[in-house]
């Protein structure tokens, strides 16, 4: 299933199955995007963290970080990932 629904995710979904540019395929159950997760409802926050997800790439703006900070707690065992999108030759970054 590509879609998964959530309650406060929107577009939550499991990108597994595309080729990719070498042939291979991307896998299932490994790589999932999703527009914000700022809406997460408790629920939500237990059933993404059953998943295993072990990094989270937030692409959002650093305006759009600080307007909607997402729900998934600090402490979660996930590194959090981010791209400043202040200056040009911004690097991802784990937030302090």
């Amino acid at each position: 299933m590509r879609h998964l629904d959530f309650e406060g995710a929107i577009n939550f979904r499991d990108i597994g199955g595309y080729p990719t540019a070498d042939g291979r395929v991307v896998r299932w159950r490994k790589v999932y995007r999703s527009a914000e997760l700022a809406r997460l409802t408790d629920a939500d926050l237990a059933r993404i963290k059953a998943l295993g997800i072990a990094t989270i790439f937030d692409m959002r703006s650093d305006r759009e970080r600080e307007q909607r900070p997402n729900r998934i707690d600090p402490a979660w065992e996930a590194e959090h990932l981010y791209r400043s999108y202040g200056h040009s030759n911004a690097s991802w970054k784990t937030p302090a």
